[in-house]
């Protein structure tokens, strides 16, 4: 009879962040692959990132090494947002690979480097800008939107942000996340839809968003419900932004949403369900399934140990 190893300190840190394995099929044998995504989509909802390990189990097969993740998550979702290209541009191979990875229709929005929001904060940025903005167009079709995020403390400067938005191709969709409340403001809206590139509308930390669009293409950013990338939202706020989806598509627009809520795997339980919703026709609309959904003695349990792991 085989004994059991014991749990080591890392796994058992690992399941009080991110919850047990689930047990049974996961969330990969619910979702039929895609082989082909429309090339004219107006609604792309995915997640921030996919290289996850605690989304084994849940998007992903238990076994399923990581470099076969983006072509997995790829055939189940029609976008995925890249944050690793904002602390390290990304060498050409990694892209290309990437682009080789995934199906036809697929698209991929690149956060632009810190380097160039953050460290040198948009002054003197065009070598940057123009090395970022070659690297990104090896995607080919498969390029969606570069997205520009400014730090938190970074108060308005519009001739600032026009020099900079001027450096950038008018054939690029560009979004841009102004967290510093200076920004918003109308002036500021008539500066991004002069380059036509969008705003983006977010909920991090609680701060309210300008809604009215800027450019032919709006932005969606979903951080989870406390703002910091932790826990899954409720229905009622995943149809109230499904709801404002659908009336931006009416309006003749694209829409563009991620969730950045990737603990324990909310950011795809809710990307599916924010997904379903916001395809349903307004008459037919009924609660799609939660996936795998905790109960809710089961979410308090798993947050209470989700501080003491973290003390470790």
């Amino acid at each position: 009879m085989r004994v059991p190893r014991p749990r080591s300190e890392r796994a058992l840190r690992r399941e009080a962040l991110y919850g047990p394995p689930l047990e049974g099929p996961g969330l990969e044998e619910e979702l039929p692959p895609v082989a082909r995504w429309p090339a004219d989509l107006r609604l792309r909802v995915g997640t921030s990132g996919w290289a996850y390990r605690h989304w084994l189990g849940r998007l992903y097969p238990r076994r399923l090494p990581g470099a076969q993740m983006l072509a997995f998550h790829s055939r189940r979702f029609a976008t995925v947002e890249v944050n690793s290209t904002f602390y390290r541009p990304p060498a050409p191979e990694v892209v290309d690979a990437w682009r080789a990875q995934t199906p036809p229709g697929f698209r991929f929005t690149l956060k632009m480097p810190r380097a160039i929001t953050h460290d040198k904060r948009l002054v003197d940025v065009a070598r940057e800008t123009e090395a970022f903005v070659d690297l990104a167009r090896r995607l080919g079709p498969k390029l969606g939107v570069l997205l520009a995020q400014l730090p938190p403390g970074f108060r308005a400067d519009p001739p600032l942000l026009d020099s900079f938005l001027s450096l950038l191709p008018s054939s690029l969709q560009v979004a841009v996340e102004l967290r510093h409340r200076s920004w918003h403001d109308a002036a500021t809206g008539r500066l991004l839809a002069r380059h036509g590139a969008a705003r983006v509308v977010h909920d991090f930390g609680r701060k309210a968003t300008p809604l009215p669009p800027t450019a032919p293409f709006v932005y969606l950013r979903l951080h989870g419900p406390s703002g910091r990338y932790r826990g899954g939202y409720d229905a009622e706020t995943l149809l109230a932004w499904a709801e404002q989806l659908k009336a931006w598509i009416r309006e003749g627009l694209e829409a563009w949403c991620y969730l950045n809520n990737d603990e324990r795997g909310h950011a795809v339980e809710d990307a599916l369900a924010l997904r379903g919703w916001a395809t349903q026709p307004a008459a037919e609309e009924r609660p799609p399934p939660r996936f795998r959904a905790r109960r809710p003695d089961q979410e308090a349990e798993a947050e209470a140990a989700l501080w003491p792991a973290r003390a470790l």
